[in-house]
């Protein structure tokens, strides 16, 4: 081979390696140029990533392990001649992109919005797929009546309108989806129903899903991550219909650990069923604690609590009453919802309105029966308390008073108010007398601004400026 094409001589196997990092069926295809060793090793590539305007029947592998197909082209029967010439020979993850099309007149609350588009795609069964990642456009889809997805364990939906009597559930239920995972539908539209019976889904999304849904129920009993964010909301707040229906959600999934509902919600209509073993719950709603009706044996319980001037002691004490055996506790007491989830370690309970300053309604847990003034709790092995962001109100300090009460042997306890609030003698003074002499208290306050203090039962001390306050 002294000055032949050494290159020519290489397996097939390792010419499609050099293949696949040109990352693209046409580059790949050009390579037929270089010698007629080359005309056809593109066609048997086990990846594609192409354009539409590309033939796929052109290539001649029987099997992809994965296909990228992008286009930006109103052309709905070419898209369904594409997913047809896959269907049969996709064997792992297909991604489909339709890009959308964005409407230059702005709406007056959102900005731009993508131009809904005439026609749909006819979305075939793919057997042996094991992802699929649809991303259409807002061109119309429309899903196979008979098929199993025998080997699919991902869907995605973006950007789609689900016409005519598009039956999701019935195509992700076990019957035709057996082996399915993780479901994710995002920003797309005229969902307005959707039950599912799974017995293999772990994990769901659901969000931004325009026009509203009315009606959702699943039964999954394997169910670990339940993602649902304004479906309910634009049925309920955004619809510019007069007739206002009532929405209605129910969900059984007995091993579910994270439910996050940042949509309407009414216990009345939206029913959690079996979830017991919750460890991260954030929403909307106060009345969403009320889903949590056991805890697992935990030692360590932090809760970031975003209260927007709500009572929060009851939501605390509902807690502390399933978990008495916790060693640590830290609250995190926020106004907003700026801090990041990776400071939650155990649970998550955000508690916002839907306006930042809106005032108690007749309803509002703040009006309701507040146990934890009364009743008592004997945390025997809690030994650490961390709280920060206090502000001082009547609502906190009480709150605290109980904790100390609660807590038999407290060896420490850590305050850090927050940075806007004036600190005042007696209020330090009233937290330092509530610890036993047992308990070492310190309370970190901050003065011109940057300037943090520390006091404690052995005075006070000033501590290095800081750039990022407590609180």
């Amino acid at each position: 081979m002294d000055g032949g094409d050494r290159l020519s001589a290489l397996p097939n196997d390792v010419l499609h390696l050099i293949l696949l990092r040109l990352r693209s069926a046409e580059a790949a295809a050009r390579t037929s140029v270089l010698a007629r060793r080359w005309r056809h090793v593109w066609a048997t590539l086990p990846e594609l990533r192409f354009r539409m305007d590309v033939s796929l029947a052109a290539h001649a592998a029987p099997a992809l392990r994965r296909l990228e197909v992008s286009t930006d082209a109103d052309d709905p029967a070419a898209s369904t001649a594409a997913l047809r010439l896959a269907a049969p020979r996709v064997a792992g993850e297909l991604s489909f992109c339709i890009w959308p099309r964005w409407d230059d007149a702005p709406e007056e609350d959102d900005g731009p919005a993508p131009v809904r588009r005439p026609g749909g795609v006819k979305l075939p069964c793919f057997e042996k797929a094991t992802e699929l990642w649809l991303i259409l456009g807002l061109l119309g889809v429309s899903l196979p009546k008979s098929g199993v997805f025998a080997q699919l364990t991902a869907l995605a939906f973006r950007d789609v309108p689900f016409t005519g009597r598009c039956d999701l559930g019935a195509v992700v239920s076990s019957k035709r989806c057996p082996v399915l995972q993780k479901l994710q539908v995002h920003d797309s539209q005229d969902l307005y129903n959707l039950t599912i019976f799974s017995e293999s889904l772990l994990h769901i999304e659901l969000s931004d899903l325009h026009g509203g849904m009315g009606r959702l129920m699943i039964v999954a009993p394997l169910l670990r991550v339940l993602d649902v964010r304004h479906c309910f909301y634009w049925r309920t707040y955004r619809s510019h219909s007069l007739v206002r229906d009532q929405p209605y959600a129910a969900v059984f999934a007995p091993v579910l650990e994270d439910l996050i509902w940042v949509d309407a919600y009414d216990p009345t209509m939206v029913q959690f069923g079996g979830v017991e073993r919750l460890r991260k719950l954030m929403g909307r709603s106060q009345y969403l604690m009320e889903a949590i009706t056991m805890l697992p044996a935990i030692e360590v319980m932090s809760l970031e609590l975003s209260k927007r001037g709500h009572a929060f002691g009851q939501c605390v004490f509902h807690l502390l009453r399933m978990s008495t055996g916790i060693r640590k506790l830290k609250l995190a007491l926020r106004g907003g919802l700026k801090d990041s989830e990776e400071r939650i370690s155990v649970l998550s309970t955000w508690f916002q309105g839907h306006q930042a300053d809106a005032r108690c309604s007749a309803s509002c847990i703040c009006n309701r029966p507040q146990a934890w003034k009364t009743e008592d709790l004997f945390l025997d092995s809690l030994q650490e308390v961390e709280i920060s962001g206090f502000r001082g109100s009547e609502h906190e300090l009480a709150f605290v008073k109980r904790l100390f009460g609660w807590a038999a042997i407290l060896k420490t306890f850590t305050m850090h108010l927050h940075l806007d609030l004036t600190v005042s003698d007696d209020l330090c003074k009233e937290l330092l007398s509530l610890a036993t002499p047992e308990t070492d208290v310190k309370i970190y306050f901050y003065r011109d601004d940057d300037v943090m203090f520390t006091l404690g039962q052995l005075g006070c001390c000033i501590h290095q400026k800081s750039k990022a306050p407590i609180g």
